[in-house]
Parts: structure tokens; C-alpha cells; sequence
């Protein structure tokens, strides 16, 4: 449950911006910087990625992913 809170909550502020929309900000809470934004997009990324996995995607195993994309190599 935590893990598709996260991945919605990273995952919205990607979405508004590709439909054009405003961010809803908390009250009081100022728009996310750039550092800010990078982290939310390497946590959206590793949310997926786990959720690719939990899945078991044959892509995210670790024969696959050496063979296919040499990341061990």
C-alpha cells in the first residue's frame, strides 16, 4: 500500500505538467525547485522499477538485464 501511495504521489507532479495544469500546492508550501523536482523523478523511476520487479518482469532480472543491457559487464 505504501509503495502505490508513493508511486502516485511522485508521479503527479509529472502528470499535471504534461496536461498543462498547475501543481496543487499544501497552503503555505512554495512550488519544488529543480533539486526538488530531480528527486521526486529518481523516486518515481525506482518506484517503478519495483513495481517492474515485484511484477516480475523478465527485464528487470539480473540474467536479462546483463545480457540485454550489459550493466554487470
Amino acid at each position: 500500500m505504501a509503495q502505490r501511495r508513493s508511486l502516485k504521489t511522485n508521479f503527479l507532479m509529472f502528470s499535471v505538467g504534461a496536461k498543462d495544469q498547475i501543481l496543487p500546492a499544501k497552503v503555505g508550501k512554495s512550488l519544488p525547485n529543480k533539486t526538488d523536482l530531480d528527486d521526486k523523478e529518481l523516486k518515481l523511476v525506482n518506484d517503478i522499477m519495483q513495481l517492474m520487479a515485484a511484477a516480475r518482469f523478465h527485464i528487470m532480472t539480473e540474467e536479462v538485464c546483463c545480457v540485454s543491457f550489459c550493466l554487470c559487464c
